[in-house]
């Protein structure tokens, strides 16, 4: 019973990792073994790196592959600068591959697509320095008043692509920032919105927002 019981999880551990490397084959254009070679003799701590909750990263060393992954999106006017600071100390040696300058084992890989009226980012690195550079970057997915100003501000999504973006990209963005960041960010979002959102539907823009925190819902 206990053997059969092992048994199962492995062929679903192995059923797992077999479609996450035929995700990142998919998404990267490039056979598995081209990503190994590609950061293959990076740095030798770099499963011991620490990073922050958001945009997250997570390490593939589990599949044979030394290497952090990172899933986020940006509005769409962050991207250049975005780019830049992957750029920045690095050489293209591929279309959306670089290499630092200063140090030809140190890598990163992008896939992007335009989705929700900004940029989804997919991300390989064994750049340790720029993924905590992206961190503090202040990158942040479209907004609600962006992605889904069609919804009106108390937004009634169904299942499917708007319910993924509610919970997977704009939630896990905004529950990630402290309320001092959430403040800032609303403060610049209302200079930016001032010439096309008039104050009452502001207002009811900010209620939806409030409320999909629960630390912000029972707040005056």
């Amino acid at each position: 019973m206990f053997f059969g019981k092992e048994n199962q999880e492995q062929k679903q551990r192995k059923r797992a990792e077999k479609e996450t490397i035929t995700s990142l084959e998919n998404t990267f254009g490039r056979t598995f073994e081209q990503l190994r070679a590609l950061f293959e003799g990076g740095p030798s701590q770099l499963e011991s790196e620490s990073f922050g909750d958001y945009p997250g990263a997570s390490y593939q060393g589990g599949l044979g592959i030394n290497v952090w992954s990172l899933v986020f999106d940006i509005e769409s006017h962050q991207f250049p600068r975005f780019l830049n600071l992957v750029r920045e100390g690095s050489e293209q040696t591929d279309w959306l591959c670089f290499r630092r300058i200063e140090n030809r084992n140190v890598s990163t890989l992008l896939a992007t697509e335009s989705r929700f009226r900004g940029v989804a980012v997919r991300m390989l690195s064994n750049d340790a320095q720029l993924i905590r550079r992206i961190e503090t970057s202040d990158f942040n997915p479209a907004p609600p008043w962006i992605a889904m100003y069609e919804h009106g501000p108390f937004m009634h999504l169904t299942q499917g692509a708007e319910e993924y973006w509610d919970i997977y990209i704009w939630r896990r963005f905004w529950r990630g920032r402290t309320l001092e960041q959430q403040r800032a960010f609303l403060s610049k979002a209302r200079e930016e919105t001032i010439g096309y959102i008039a104050d009452e539907q502001w207002a009811d823009w900010m209620l939806e927002i409030r409320m999909s925190d629960p630390r912000t819902r029972t707040l005056d």
